[in-house]
């Protein structure tokens, strides 16, 4: 009987050590609070890094050694979305791009993650993925007139003026009245060649929103490059009025001025713009043509500016001068 009961309190002896081992091995496999399991990395490859098929490594000039930025990489376990944002509000667009990316892999039927990855592959200058991007958004989210307004001012930037005009018109159809879809439709027309058709829906988008000095100067380039300078005058003054610091509006407002024959008004203008921006070539060279057909030196056109300003929607008319060829910028 006393063996027995030695053979008992051995076994239950054995069992005792064995439960407290594995309570030990269960505690040593629980995670500490808020550990995230580690997830693949999701790199973003600058738009310069895109040329071949396999991402492009710098390396130092002459054979020298030297230190390489590596390719940008998300890590594991970092809240996508608030970084992206960080990120974009911060001009880093490559690396919001990356953020937004795994944020669109983690949740591939949002539509803003798709939104926002579109939007910094465009101000990262990937215009051909972020088109792509801002069209599947749309796809998810029909009804969103931003997606369509900011898919046709890429399709604009890309050359791909049809397809900017058919997202600009989706906007319409969802919001006839929408000024920013019909400014976008007017600008997609003006490039088209189709001016009187853009002429229309640029005057519907003023209408609408007399505030938007962006969508004035389109409307007044198109109305001069359509030989109507008396009316481009009235509205590029009222866009310069609204946007007193863009330097282009001022440039495009001495054009038509000049095409009045009001020669002292556009050397004033063109003085304004070289004031905004003193690299500004295209006023600069319009201000030394004029300037010999006006008895005002240069130097009292050019008044006190303040910082130079970088524009929204950059347009610039291509018009002939009365005294030689134009010398301005279109907008893509």
């Amino acid at each position: 009987m006393r063996e027995e009961t030695k053979v008992r309190a051995t076994v239950a002896g054995i069992l005792a050590a064995g439960a407290v081992l594995l309570a030990v091995a269960g505690w040593l496999s629980l995670e500490e609070p808020g550990e995230v399991q580690p997830k693949p990395a999701v790199e973003a490859i600058p738009a310069s890094y895109e040329s071949g098929p396999t991402p492009f490594t710098p390396t130092a000039p002459s054979g020298e050694t030297g230190a390489v930025e590596p390719i940008f990489a998300v890590q594991p376990g970092e809240n996508y979305a608030r970084r992206g944002i960080e990120t974009f509000e911060g001009r880093e667009f490559d690396k919001a791009a990356a953020y937004f990316r795994a944020e669109v892999e983690a949740h591939p039927d949002r539509a803003w993650p798709r939104y926002m990855l579109g939007l910094a592959l465009w101000k990262a200058g990937r215009l051909e993925e972020a088109a792509g991007e801002m069209r599947r958004a749309a796809e998810i989210d029909a009804g969103s007139i931003k997606t369509l307004v900011n898919l046709s001012r890429i399709e604009n930037d890309r050359g791909e003026f049809e397809s900017a005009l058919g997202a600009a018109r989706a906007a319409l159809a969802i919001d006839a009245a929408d000024a920013t879809a019909l400014f976008l439709e007017g600008r997609s027309l003006r490039n088209l060649d189709r001016r009187d058709e853009a002429l229309e829906s640029l005057r519907r988008s003023v209408e609408i929103d007399p505030e938007n000095g962006h969508a004035r100067n389109v409307y007044g380039l198109t109305l001069l490059e359509s030989g109507r300078s008396l009316e481009a005058v009235g509205v590029l003054t009222l866009a310069a009025e609204i946007e007193p610091e863009v330097a282009y509006i001022h440039n495009n407002l001495g054009m038509a001025l000049e095409h009045e024959g009001r020669r002292g008004e556009a050397l004033e203008a063109y003085g304004r713009a070289v004031a905004l921006d003193s690299g500004h070539g295209r006023a600069a060279a319009n201000l030394a043509r004029i300037q010999p057909l006006v008895s005002v030196p240069p130097e009292s056109a050019i008044a006190a500016a303040g910082d130079e300003t970088v524009s929204v929607e950059v347009a610039e008319a291509q018009v002939e001068a009365p005294a030689q060829a134009g010398d301005a910028e279109r907008l893509p």
